[in-house]
């Protein structure tokens, strides 16, 4: 009887309904079809389930085994929970995990978390809050996925510049001759060339960082970024041109800025010198003056 009206079941409810009730006249037609079972998929709509009004249905949830997801948390540079480097998590589908600490990174400001999909099944949610001053994260996971800290670079990180400038021997000072305190923003490409100044008698020569000759640097997020730049001394010729009356000269040749020069003539016999000083222009001027009239 069973297999007869489970076949007719499948065929026409309305008909099994009636013919049953005709049949076993004494048997609620709900109890005589409650033998018959079927599986609904998860969110399936279930209907023709009895064939009279108000009967009495039970409706069994099945269940398994949540499934498992895992979170992975990056500090993209940073340090999180006091790990530097990317930590997974495991959870059940549905349940939510807390990230109640923020990253850091040096020279750096958190701005939040990027949240990227690992796999193709199912979606997950990043949510925040505020308690007072702090910031909370939380996810719940129903796929794995990635969070990957993300980050503003500062815009007052601090950075040193020595500038040294050759001596008059032709070598460069341990002390630096003037030493700038600049601030830039972190991770941000310097040009050496574009930091150095302009001194009167030398010329930018070339500049190093950690002790090796480059055009172009960083600034460190921790500050400590120290540029070297060096200024080598021009140089300057000076000729004597031997005049009337003049038997020799001496002190001609090239000479560092900054130099003390000195430069002497001998006259030719029947003259002698005549000197005119001119303080107020900070040089003197020789005149020759022929002796013999």
């Amino acid at each position: 009887v069973n297999q007869f009206f489970a076949n007719l079941l499948g065929k026409n409810t309305l008909l099994t309904g009636v013919l049953s009730c005709q049949v076993i006249s004494n048997v609620p037609s709900a109890i005589l079809l409650s033998g018959f079972t079927a599986d609904y998929a998860n969110l399936a709509q279930v209907k023709n389930l009895a064939s009279s009004q108000d009967a009495v249905v039970n409706l069994y949830a099945v269940w398994e085994e949540a499934p498992e997801y895992t979170l992975t948390v990056d500090p993209n540079g940073g340090i999180w929970e006091g790990v530097e480097e990317p930590v997974s998590f495991t959870t059940s589908y549905g349940n939510e995990y807390y990230l109640e600490s923020i990253p850091e990174r040096e020279g750096y400001t958190f701005t939040g978390w990027k949240l990227t999909m690992t796999t193709n099944e199912g979606e997950s949610s990043l949510m925040w809050y505020e308690e007072e001053e702090d910031l909370y994260y939380y996810w719940q996971g129903a796929g794995d996925c990635l969070l990957t800290a993300q980050w503003e670079p500062n815009g007052a990180t601090k950075y040193t510049v020595n500038h040294y400038q050759m001596g008059l021997d032709g070598k460069y000072p341990t002390t630096p001759t003037e030493t700038q305190n600049l601030t830039g923003t972190t991770g941000a490409t310097l040009t050496l060339a574009n930091l150095a100044k302009a001194y009167t008698g030398f010329t930018y020569a070339y500049g190093q960082v950690g002790g090796a000759t480059v055009t172009t640097t960083t600034i460190l997020a921790d500050g400590s970024r120290v540029i070297n730049l060096y200024y080598s001394r021009n140089q300057y010729t000076v000729t004597l041109n031997k005049g009337t009356g003049i038997a020799s000269v001496t002190g001609a040749g090239t000479y560092y800025y900054g130099a003390s020069v000195t430069i002497d003539a001998t006259v030719s016999a029947g003259y002698t010198w005549q000197v005119d000083r001119y303080s107020q222009h900070h040089y003197q001027e020789v005149h020759l003056h022929n002796a013999c009239g």
